[in-house]
Formats: structure tokens, sequence, C-alpha cells
């Protein structure tokens, strides 16, 4: 049976991040993105699901270009003064084979 697994160079794939609370009212969402080769990105995700809980992002071309161990960590600004950081999660993007 196949597994569901990131592999570089896709696209589509949902990253989700349940915050266990509701971040509807936030101003600004993030994912600070840390790449196996030690780079760093950020990823904007939308607040989405029935109690505004839920972060997601949408893969896009370019994003998963490296095979190897990630790094995510939410971050959400409800005011200036109101700022949190979630817990990081680790994943795994595995390469692919091609033919040549």
């Amino acid at each position: 049976m196949a597994e569901n697994k990131p592999f570089v160079a896709d696209i589509g794939t949902i990253v989700s991040v349940d915050m266990d609370f509701d971040c509807t009212s936030a101003t600004d969402v993030e994912f600070f993105i840390r790449k196996p080769d030690g780079s760093e990105v950020t990823w904007t995700p939308a607040v989405v699901g029935s109690g505004g809980s839920t972060l997601e992002y949408y893969i896009g071309s370019g994003d998963l270009d490296i095979a190897g161990i990630w790094t995510l960590q939410p971050w959400i600004r409800f005011s200036a003064n109101e700022q949190w950081r979630g817990d990081p999660v680790e994943f795994i993007v595995y390469s692919y084979f091609s033919k040549l």
C-alpha cells in the first residue's frame, strides 16, 4: 500500500497544523520553515476549519526543493502586543527516483 509522503518538487500537498485555539482574529499568520540545509523561508498559511483553529498551506512550485528533515514553526500575531509561536514540528521530504 502506498503511503502519502511529500517528495521533492511536489505541488499541491497540504501542510496542516491544528493550533487548538481560534485563530480567526489573527492579523498575521506564518509558518517559519527551516530546510535541511539550514536555510529559512516563510510560508503564509490560511486559517481554516469550523473553529478557525487549523492553519493550512498548499505547497507551490519550488517550495519543496531539498530532500531531508524540515522544521516548521507556526507564528501568529493577534495585535502588536500579542504574538505567539507554536512548537516546532519536523517532517521529512523524500527524494524521488527518475529514469535517465
